[in-house]
Order: C-alpha cells, then structure tokens, then sequence
C-alpha cells in the first residue's frame, strides 16, 4: 500500500516539486492577548484573547491569521493586581527609575503574569536637576495699592528647564506679589526639608536693616519648589482602574494628564503623590466618577478643566502644603451636574482666566472659601448658567485684565463675592433674574471699554458703582423694575455712549453731578421717564437722542448742555418743550419729528439759532403744528 501511495505522488504534485514535510508540516496553531481597555464591552476592561493558524511560520499570530476571539472582562477590581520593579540606569531611565505594571489576575494563580498586564508605566529619575531661577518685575496692571515708597512687586521663581538661563513663563512653579522698596529688595534660598524629593524655599522681603542679609522678621513671603520624585515623560489617559493604579507612584508628568473613563464605573480618584503636571489636566466626560482629589498637586503647565463629569461631586486640588498651585493658564469647571462647592479648588491660582459655566447644584456662601487664592487674572472672568450659585466665589480678585461676563444666575441677589478694582475692557451683566442691586462692586473703579447691564428683571436700581472713575460706554437695557439709573459720582467723562433703552419702570436719572463730557447720550423707549437732573453738569455731547419715552415733557434738566453734534427728539408723545437754553451749536444733523404736543415754531426757532450744518439732514416734521409761538 505504502508503495502505490509513493507512485501516485508525482502525478498529484503536478509540475512542482513537493516534499514529505510540505504534507506533515502544517501551521501551528498560536494566540495572543490583545489588552480590552474600559468601554461598552468590558466596563472595567480585560483581554481579547486572539487564536490561529500561524500560517507564514514566523512564530507570530499576525492579524491576517486571526481565526476566532473570545473576550475575557474583568468581574470586579479585587481582580486587579500591581506589581512594581526598580529600573536601572540605562535606555528606559538614564537615572534609573521604577516599572509599574497593573492587570488583572484572570487565572487567579496571585501573580500577574505578563499576558495579565494590561498597563505599563516607567517612572523615571532625573539625571541632573535643572537649575532654580528667579526673576523680579513690576505688577501690571497694579490695582493692588501699596504705600510710598514702596511698590508693588512680582517675584516668580523655577527651574530653567530648557537650559537658556532664563526663567520663562512656562517655567514659572511659584509667585509672590509684595510692597517692596526695589533698592531694599533681597531674594534668598534655603533648603526646604518638607519635600519628599527635597526642594528648595524661596523667600522675598525688604532688607530694612541694610546689612544684606534677610533676616526673618523682613521676609514678606516664602514658598517652597519641590524637587521631581518619579517622572512619567508623555501624556497619561486614565480610563479605568488599572491606568489609575499604575499612576500612583508618579509625582511629575511631563505631558497632559487626561481623566476620562466614560462608563467606567470609576467613582473615587486620590493621587496623593503627585504634584506636577507640565501639560493641561483634564478630568472631562467621567459619568461615575463623584470625588477627584489631587491634594499634592502644585503645579499645572497649562490649563485645568473639569468638564461633563455627570456625578461629580467633589473637586480637591492642591492644598496639602497650605501653599499656592499654579495653573499656567485657564480654570475651567463647567456642566458639573452634583458639584456643589469649589473649596477644594481654593490654593489655584491659574494666570489667564476662569470659567464657571452650567453647574446646576453650585453654591457658595460668606462662609465658604471658594477660589480665595485668585487675586489677579490676566484673562477674562465667565460665571454663566449656575442656578443655585447666590454669591460669587472669588473673596479676594481685585483684578481682571480681560473681561467680565455674569450671566443667567437664577439666585444671584448681589454681585457681592470679590473685591473687583479694576477690568480692563467690559464687564457684562446680563439675564440675572433674581439680582436687585449691583451692590458688591464698591471698589470697581476702572471698567476699560464697556459696562453692559441687561435683561436682569428684578434690578431696581444702579446703585453699587460708587467709585468707578473710567469707563468709556454705558450700556443699560430691558432691566425691568429698574426705578433710577444713576449715582456714580466718580464719573467724569465718558468717551463712547451712555445708553437707556426700554426700562418700564424707569423715571429718575440721578447722581451723575460729575459728568462733563460724554460721546452719545441715547434714551429709548422708557416710558415713564421724566427727570434727568443727574445730568444737569453734562457740557458736551458728540449726540443726543431721545425717542419713544412716553412721560418726559422737557430736557430742560439738561441745562449746563452747551454743544452738540447731532440731535434727534423722536416718538416723545408728551414732549411740550425743548428746554434746552444753554446750547449754542449744533453742528451736523438735526432731527426733531413726531412730538405731537411740541410747537412747531419752537423748535424751528431753535433750529434756526442753533444749527449749522448740511440744510439736507435738517428734518422737522409730525409736532405741533398749530401751536403759536409768542
């Protein structure tokens, strides 16, 4: 038999060669493990465990050879198992380091074999430390006010990563600001002995005895730069458990840091040993997670977001060292849901702006810390959308480079909760249901371009401004109870328009004795407005218009006005006389039409002693022209 088979085999080879291992050989059958990371199909992830043929006998199951797969998710996290090894100094850590590894034990044997592990992190040490520097510079803009002679200072301190001997913005890990007289201006270091990693004091103060030395009693304030313990270069996702595991020996990230578990039923995050973040931290689209504590963290590179995070309910940065951790940029918590305070976000001190948008259960009382670090920013200030927030939570910014926006609080009474001195271009306050009064705003004395403040239902009054001294427009609309506008006595001049539109309930404007000088004065559609004695002082206008206010009969309380460029007297149904004896020119455009209750021969004899410009925008029509004139 055996020899009939051998006769046979040249015809089934047909023309090529074959041999006997070509039949007896065949593919071995192999697998591998493929990591499931948390998601719709392992919520607290697992392994895919691949199987096939290993077709082209290089040992390995390539993809092209995958036969069949059978999911293997972790029940529960008593699975999970980490183990951590020392790294010697070379490819991976030139200083040498440590490897953590995190899986789950599948095979329940106690040990996480290397087909368990589902995450691998290398910790490393630096080689060499970079150096500390400092760096001393004016505060601008300074709203904080020093006494003579000395003036207000900024002393930052870091390590000068990038080896260029000079500290640059994003080097900067800490911040102090002092009245300091710069000739007496001494910065010292010590070591600090706090640190885990050990780390180094800076301290800032005047050398009142000028023997060169910084006695204690002459320090104004000191912080401490920690020293790195183990480093993680890139950017660390955690998604579930086991990327939470691995990360708790690591103390600096040299990347971002990006929470986001989804559906993964994560509830509770405490990283205790870290304290630097060179990139932005993100904690953002967390559906379980109700408790976030950072309590060690110091520094942040770039920006902090806390973002659609449906049960969160507590937010802890920094803190642990009672000193300051700075955010390189923005401070963002926004559709937090269950948040409810933001006192464990009271060391962060970000350098750009912050945002607190759309959490529905924020709250803050006088009681409350809040964010008390921030004194400064250099970006702007959003507070929208918060429903149960009935003061705002910043006790201690003086200061707001950019702009202001306060919208939609539903339980907003006051704006009380900072010391607000200067803004440097608008402060918006729009659509507050509940806000009565502007008090809170009694330090504001600069508003660079723009105040704006509408559709706030309840406000009566403008009463909170007392000391604002500069701003270039004023914008006021469709606040409905608004009763009087007024009582800035500080004011002087204004450069752009001061603007009354569509108060119902609006009747008096007072307390303006200082205004000189503005660009546009602009009432509209209030119709139970009737004296404007607050503007009595007014010189100079570039415009003046008046249209559809239903009571006012005069503008004679507009008796120091002098000279303007435009007028238009519009849709004033009670309006019976101009009152205006002091103006002596009106230069450009002329427009009083549809007062039926003002003489028609008043106002052309106004006209005509007045106006000195184009005779083609000169329009008088629709006022009362059957009155006589004396």
């Amino acid at each position: 038999m055996r020899w009939t088979w051998l006769a046979l085999l040249p015809l089934t080879a047909g023309c090529d060669s074959l041999s006997i291992r070509d039949l007896m050989d065949h593919p071995t059958a192999v697998s591998r493990n493929v990591v499931e990371l948390p998601g719709e199909r392992c919520e607290l992830g697992g392994r895919d465990v691949l199987v096939g043929t290993d077709d082209n006998r290089n040992g390995v199951l390539d993809d092209e050879e995958v036969t069949g797969s059978t999911l293997v998710c972790a029940i529960s996290e008593a699975q999970m198992r980490v183990e951590q090894q020392p790294v010697p100094p070379g490819e991976k850590c030139p200083g040498g380091g440590w490897v953590t590894r995190a899986g789950y034990d599948f095979d329940e044997d106690g040990v996480l074999d290397m087909e368990e592990v589902a995450r691998e992190v290398y910790s490393c040490r630096d080689i060499a430390e970079a150096q500390l520097l400092t760096r001393t510079r004016a505060a601008t803009p300074s709203s904080r006010v020093c006494l003579e002679p000395t003036v207000l200072t900024v002393v930052e301190a870091g390590h000068d990563e990038n080896g260029d001997e000079v500290l640059g913005d994003d080097e900067v890990r800490t911040r102090m600001d002092i009245c300091v007289e710069a000739s007496r201006l001494l910065v010292t270091r010590a070591w600090e002995p706090t640190c885990a990693a050990g780390g180094t004091r800076v301290s800032a103060g005047m050398d009142l005895d000028a023997d060169g030395v910084l006695d204690d009693e002459e320090v104004l304030a000191s912080n401490p730069i920690c020293e790195d313990l183990n480093t993680f270069d890139g950017t660390f996702v955690i998604r579930g458990p086991v990327d939470l595991a691995v990360l708790k020996g690591i103390s600096r990230i040299r990347g971002s840091l990006e929470v986001r578990t989804g559906t993964t039923p994560v509830s509770e995050l405490r990283l205790t040993a870290l304290e630097v973040v060179d990139g932005t931290l993100y904690v953002q689209d967390n559906a379980s997670l109700t408790r976030l504590e950072l309590p060690g963290l110091r520094f942040i590179g770039q920006g902090l977001s806390v973002l659609n995070n449906a049960a969160l309910e507590t937010v802890t940065v920094g803190g642990a060292t009672g000193q300051s951790s700075w955010v390189g940029t923005n401070l963002e918590v926004a559709h937090n849901p269950r948040l409810q305070s933001l006192d464990g976000l009271q060391s962060v001190v970000p350098r750009g702006g912050v945002l607190i948008e759309d959490n529905a259960r924020l709250a803050h009382t006088s009681e409350g810390l809040g964010l008390r670090a921030i004194q400064t920013l250099t970006g702007s200030l959003r507070i929208k959308d918060n429903p149960a927030l009935a003061l705002l939570p910043l006790p201690n910014l003086t200061s707001v480079a950019q702009s202001v926006l306060i919208e939609n609080n539903a339980r907003l009474t006051t704006l009380e909760g900072t010391r607000l001195e200067h803004i440097g271009k608008n402060l918006e306050v729009t659509n507050n249901p509940a806000l009565r009064t502007l008090t809170g705003l009694a330090a504001l004395h600069t508003i660079g371009v723009t105040l704006e403040v509408r559709l706030n239902a309840a406000l009566v009054d403008s009463n909170g401004l007392g000391s604002l001294a500069q701003v270039e427009s004023i914008f006021f609309s469709r606040n409905d109870a608004l009763a009087w506008w007024g009582n800035m006595p500080r004011l002087q001049s204004l450069r752009g328009t001061l603007s009354l539109e569509a108060h119902a309930r609006l009747v008096e404007v007072r307390g303006m004795e200082s205004l000189r000088m503005l660009s546009w004065l602009s009432l509209y559609n209030n119709p139970a407005l009737t004296t404007l004695t607050g503007l009595a002082g007014v010189e100079r206008l570039t415009g003046l218009a008046s249209e559809q206010n239903g009571a006012l009969t005069s503008l004679a309380d507009l008796k120091g006005l002098r000279t303007l460029e435009s007028l238009m007297l519009l849709d004033n149904p009670l309006l019976t006389e101009l009152g205006l004896p002091a103006v002596q020119q009106v230069s450009r455009y002329f427009s009083i039409q549809r007062n039926p209750q003002l003489p028609t021969c008043r106002v052309r004899a106004f006209g005509e002693r007045v106006y000195t410009g184009p005779g083609n925008v000169y329009l008088v029509a629709g006022n009362d022209d059957a009155a006589t004139c004396p």
